[in-house]
């Protein structure tokens, strides 16, 4: 291309000897195995670190306490991969304690309450053809709409157990959700601003070998909450208001009602490491089936009867 351009004519490129071509099929095999250790380095789980949970439910369900307190929700000036639906930075107060989930929802979780699992990367799902071996019921689970997602807590909270354990459960709304991602940071990631740490603690497009994988595998936040970064996508309670930090107190709340967008955090196996940042938002139509998305729930306590 540089000889075409300044007009040059070029020479053609001689064949390399023998000996010469030896020495770069080496060069290439050492290249090779480098690339695969760096591959196999960034797919390795870490040490499981779990945090003793504030209680476990009826099925099975670990579930962390975290206290209430005030943040800044959203992205600064200072992220260049931040988009301008993340800003500006405001300082939002969330109350506590919030009891959520310590996973993801997995296929299990979501198989004991419904009867089904619509997940593609499952034992019985599209993705096993492809991927024969590979899954198990712990892994989160995935093509579940907004509807159903509000669905499982409803069922959830009425199984006999739940109800004499006067527990009730829904998704988290979205201040509540970066909240508990964020674990009390400032940083770009809950563990910090260095993306060479990143696989430690998510499941993304770098790491993920095209599928979700086990729950719990990478380490948790401070919090104690494990895949707030990557592995699914998942779906908060708000309804979908582009750019809403600039338009909070000119958006009435009727046109958020009738919004059939809702809001989507986290990142997820396919994408990048932009998308798995703290603040990052996107969105999906709440009775539409994402590949992508799955769930995390939260409980609240009722006062309890007397013994």
């Amino acid at each position: 291309f540089w000889c075409t351009a300044m007009g040059c004519e070029s020479e053609p490129i001689p064949e390399p000897t023998p000996e010469l071509q030896i020495a770069l099929d080496v060069i290439a095999n050492d290249v090779r195995r480098q690339q695969e250790r760096e591959t196999a380095k960034l797919a390795e789980p870490v040490p499981n670190v779990e945090v003793a949970p504030a209680f476990v439910n009826s099925i099975g369900m670990k579930f962390v306490e975290i206290p209430g307190g005030e943040f800044l929700m959203g992205s600064s000036e200072s992220d260049l991969n931040a988009s301008p639906d993340e800003k500006p930075q405001h300082s939002i107060t969330v109350a506590g304690p919030i009891f959520m989930g310590m996973y993801e929802v997995t296929q299990q979780e979501y198989l004991a309450v419904t009867g089904s699992n619509p997940s593609y990367f499952s034992p019985k799902g599209q993705g096993a053809r492809q991927f024969t071996g590979l899954f198990d019921l712990s892994m989160p689970v995935e093509q579940v709409t907004w509807d159903e997602a509000n669905k499982y807590c409803e069922q959830l909270s009425t199984l006999p157990e739940e109800r004499i354990a006067r527990r009730n459960y829904r998704l988290p709304t979205e201040a509540e959700w970066e909240y508990a991602c964020r674990a009390g940071s400032t940083t770009v990631w809950s563990f910090g601003n260095d993306v060479d740490d990143l696989h430690r603690y998510a499941w993304y497009a770098d790491n993920s070998n095209g599928q979700t994988h086990r729950v719990g595998l990478k380490l948790p936040n401070e919090f104690g909450l494990f895949d707030m970064h990557g592995n699914v996508w998942e779906w908060c309670s708000d309804p979908y208001v582009e750019n809403a930090y600039s338009r909070r107190d000119a958006d009435p709340q009727s046109s958020r009602e009738q919004n059939s967008r809702r809001v989507m955090r986290g990142g997820g196996w396919f994408y990048g490491m932009a998308n798995t940042r703290s603040a990052c938002r996107d969105n999906g139509v709440s009775s539409v089936r994402y590949g992508l998305t799955g769930f995390r729930i939260v409980c609240e306590l009722y006062d309890q009867p007397a013994d």
